[in-house]
């Protein structure tokens, strides 16, 4: 990725007229700041409206939406384009370069299946004992779990994008698709196939993932980080945060757990 590839667009978010806020105390040395520049993942507004609510509770006046493809994410941030970005998924790669949040949602691994599921598949263990063959996108988690446990190759079927892979299912080619859990709601919402899907699943032996927050290393987002962590976390014990991504097809088993660190991602 380079920097030249950059085709963000910015929208500034404005909310509706209201009383003036009286100031809140800040632990920081510097006074906190009233726009913060948001860098997000086009297609993952949930990312985008979690911050905000964040960030609303922390007394900043202004978000300014920097909407990104995912393969520009980084190049925003280390133009310096974006204080601080939504919708990344902290590993061993990225970790060293940002500052990272909390987790905000932990990422499982569901099965996409023909309506009523007829062959009774839940895991990916299920297909392994039952000899079904499963679609998965190449070299993603599922792709590489699967090789990792020995399924035999003639039972998995690798494709480079979803819509093949969930072609294969709709076209009777494969038993089942395995992805993440809350891309394939989402796929499945957007009416790119007509499949039933499963509740979530860890993928036992292969490092935890989840999404958080990137903040730049320097900047005015650097001395909000311990406060947002701590508006994160109140978001998530009170319920709001559940309501908020509800509608993008997060359930509560995408909830992280109070043992996930970033630290643990970032070692993935």
């Amino acid at each position: 990725m380079s920097g030249g590839a950059l085709t963000a667009c910015a929208e500034t978010v404005t909310g509706s007229p209201r009383a003036p806020r009286t100031a809140r105390p800040t632990s920081s040395r510097r006074p906190a700041p009233t726009r913060i520049r948001v860098a997000y993942v086009e297609g993952d507004q949930h990312a985008l409206d979690v911050a905000r609510a964040v960030l609303d509770k922390l007394g900043i006046e202004q978000v300014e939406a920097i909407k990104t493809k995912f393969e520009v994410m980084l190049p925003t941030m280390a133009s310096q384009r974006a204080d601080m970005a939504a919708g990344l998924y902290p590993n061993a790669q990225n970790c060293g370069k940002l500052l990272w949040s909390r987790p905000e949602h932990r990422a499982l691994t569901a099965l996409g299946v023909p309506a009523g599921n007829p062959k009774g598949l839940t895991t990916l263990a299920d297909v392994q004992a039952k000899g079904a063959t499963v679609s998965v996108m190449r070299d993603l988690p599922e792709h590489k779990y699967l090789t990792r446990i020995g399924i035999p190759a003639k039972q998995v079927q690798a494709f480079a994008g979803p819509v093949q892979m969930l072609d294969a299912v709709t076209n009777g080619q494969a038993d089942c698709t395995a992805f993440n859990d809350v891309g394939l709601r989402s796929m499945i919402r957007a009416d790119l196939a007509k499949l039933d899907v499963t509740t979530g699943f860890v993928l036992d032996g292969e490092p935890p993932l989840g999404g958080a927050f990137a903040f730049q290393p320097d900047g005015p987002a650097k001395d909000l980080l311990r406060r947002f962590d701590t508006e994160l976390r109140k978001l998530h014990t009170s319920g709001e945060w559940l309501k908020i991504v509800e509608p993008y097809g997060f359930t509560k088993e995408n909830l992280p757990p109070a043992d996930l660190t970033a630290e643990k991602l970032c070692a993935g």
